[in-house]
């Protein structure tokens, strides 16, 4: 059980900043990331973006779109266990 000084102490720990990416930036890692659009056409969703692709923008709301990391997961094909699909 946590003292009061112990609830103190991690209640003023600073929450970790949470990067956001707008269009046209680069995809830092493979992974499911969360959509926010600016003009309402859309509440928030997830995607999938594949590491060292751009964030694309939307064609509704244009560059008023930005992208959050959720949980990062490689790519099947970038895992050295998987193949590549023969092309």
């Amino acid at each position: 059980m946590q003292n009061a000084d112990q609830e103190r102490e991690l209640s003023t720990q600073a929450a970790p900043r949470v990067r956001v990416y707008q269009p046209g930036d680069t995809v830092p890692l493979s992974g499911i990331y969360s959509v926010l659009h600016s003009e309402n056409h859309r509440g928030p969703h997830e995607v999938v973006m594949v590491g060292r692709d751009r964030f694309p923008k939307c064609e509704i709301c244009d560059r008023k779109v930005n992208y959050r990391l959720v949980h990062s997961a490689p790519y099947v094909f970038e895992d050295h266990d998987f193949e590549a699909p023969s092309q």
